[in-house]
């Protein structure tokens, strides 16, 4: 079930999961309450990944639930954004870039990848 949730139906549903109500974790985020209500709606795309670690800490999510929560971020944003966690590791190194593009020049796939490390 939730593998084909939208990123503010996942966010719906752990905040239901902690029992929290949306004015609670608003005053654990300190984000507004228009601002819960539009991105569980489905109204507004995810936030910055800044704020996805501010929501993933006070819903106490798991390793495997900050992933698929910036997963799902991501895909609301519809422009090739990359999720979070992935984005800031490749933005951290510019080796990664470079090895990223000779990959990409060579035509080496993600499996092929896989078996490298």
């Amino acid at each position: 079930m939730l593998d084909e949730m939208t990123f503010g139906e996942f966010i719906a549903v752990k905040r239901q999961q902690a029992n929290l109500s949306m004015r609670e974790l608003c005053r654990m985020t300190s984000l507004s309450p228009s601002f819960f209500c539009k991105m569980e709606s489905g109204k507004r795309p995810a936030p910055s990944g800044e704020t996805q670690l501010i929501i993933a800490r006070a819903l106490n999510m798991t390793e495997a639930e900050c992933i698929k929560l910036f997963d799902l971020a991501a895909e609301t944003k519809r422009d090739g954004t990359l999720p979070y966690d992935i984005s800031n590791y490749i933005n951290s190194d510019d080796d990664i870039k470079l090895f990223l593009r000779k990959a990409i020049k060579c035509g080496v796939k993600g499996a092929d990848l896989l078996k490298l490390i």
